[in-house]
């Protein structure tokens, strides 16, 4: 069954469930935005801004019905406002009065925040990062200045709730939602304007943790590749602020993590080891084993608990593993592995989106030099970009079903003894 076929058989699925279960049923409210999310991606995606109106409907619909005292109740409002922004462009734009979309996603995160109760600290928060990314986004309509106030307070309120816990995939888009707000300041706040830059360099950090935990090659480049455009977000903000110094340690930044993704060798356990943390690395096993279902790769991180993945990070921290990814290379290193290269410089092309990019340059004797570059650029009707596109098609055409061998199955069964008797070799060889 293709994944299309198994989306529409769920969708009907749905439909059956919403018309059979009692109206008061506390399940019902979370069927009904299920199914809206998916009509309104469908329709999004078929222009047909009727069916997405009334299916966005569906979603605001289901949130209203959900009862104060719910659990899911703040979940659901959530999803209701991030539905909203999603589409108001299209909504507020045929018919609508402006911005009638984004208000309406506001007064439900609103609401959201203030029932979300201390007992609920994730959900506060997440309602907090909804409700100061509507703001935001409100203010790139209206320049309300108050609007853009009320955004950054509460992203920092959410940040402040979530700090304690890094490597937690939400602090990633949480920062990025604060280094943009921060950002939108403008150039005359050069306080703001640093502060942002900060921001968006601790994106950069929270991507790496999520490098760090991965235990394989692919799994590692995945978390890499995901870092790409933030690390372009921070490389453009740089340049733009006159930070050439600071464009060239984000672009080290971003190159590194790839590098150790390429390279990457040891599974978490064994950094655990090479730490002294070899009670630690156990309980990473014995979880990861205990974790494994039928399908799910082995040594997969999603499998571990939260504490345990936060108590290998502390158990990381400020170590030989946790450095090579955080921290980048200063412009007099880069100068002396040129010099023993007999390179005269390193040069970093940064193509430009309004037909004009730069060269970010450091020689041999370590100075960092800007260069701007006409017509150093990746137009989106350009080669690159078909190749892009017709490489996407041949993949999306050539796809065929990945079955993961299961935990018992021989070929897994038949890695692990190998991997268990390279342990007891090497361990037998120190």
């Amino acid at each position: 069954m293709s994944l299309g076929e198994e989306a529409g058989r769920a969708v009907g699925e749905l439909a059956e469930a919403a018309s059979a279960l009692p109206a008061d049923h506390p399940l019902l409210p979370a069927v009904i935005s299920e199914s809206g999310l998916y009509h309104a991606d469908r329709a999004a995606r078929e222009g047909d801004v009727t069916a997405l109106r009334a299916a966005v409907e569906d979603v605001v619909r289901a949130a209203a019905l959900c009862s104060p005292g719910s659990a899911h109740h703040a979940p659901l409002l959530l999803r209701a406002a991030a539905v909203l922004c999603a589409h108001s462009d299209v909504l507020d734009g045929h018919g609508n009065s402006a911005g009638s979309s984004l208000d309406q996603g506001i007064d439900l995160l609103t609401a959201a925040v203030n029932e979300a109760g201390r007992s609920f600290h994730g959900a506060r928060a997440r309602c907090r990062y909804g409700l100061g990314r509507l703001l935001l986004t409100r203010f790139r309509r209206s320049h309300d200045k108050a609007d853009l106030d009320r955004s950054v307070g509460l992203l920092q309120d959410a940040r402040t709730a979530v700090h304690s816990l890094p490597g937690d995939p939400f602090s990633v888009l949480l920062t990025r939602a604060l280094a943009e707000a921060l950002r939108a300041y403008g150039p005359q706040d050069t306080d703001r304007r640093r502060q942002s830059r900060e921001a968006a360099k601790s994106v950069l950090a929270a991507h790496g943790r999520a490098v760090l935990l991965q235990t394989g090659t692919e799994a590692a480049l995945d978390s890499a590749r995901a870092a790409g455009d933030d690390m372009m977000r921070l490389v453009d903000w740089c340049l733009a602020d006159g930070c050439t110094e600071a464009a060239l340690e984000a672009l080290e930044l971003g190159r590194g993590l790839v590098l150790n993704a390429a390279t990457v060798a040891a599974t978490v356990p064994d950094l655990l080891e090479q730490a002294g943390h070899a009670r630690l690395a156990r309980e990473w096993r014995q979880e990861d084993h205990a974790g494994g279902t039928t399908g799910t790769p082995s040594g997969a991180p999603a499998t571990v608990p939260d504490g345990l993945r936060l108590r290998v990070l502390q158990a990381l921290e400020g170590g030989p593993a946790e450095r090579r990814i955080l921290s980048a290379p200063v412009p007099a290193e880069i100068g002396r592995a040129l010099r023993t290269l007999r390179a005269d410089a390193l040069v970093h092309l940064i193509p430009g989106t309004d037909g004009a990019g730069d060269a970010v340059i450091v020689t041999a004797t370590g100075a960092v030099e800007r260069l701007r570059l006409p017509g150093l650029a990746v137009p989106d009707d350009g080669p690159a970009a078909a190749y892009g596109e017709a490489l996407r098609e041949f993949t999306a055409a050539t796809a065929e079903p990945v079955v993961i061998p299961a935990e018992h199955d021989p070929p897994v069964m038949w890695e692990s003894h190998r991997r268990s008797r390279k342990r007891v070799q090497s361990a037998s060889g120190r």
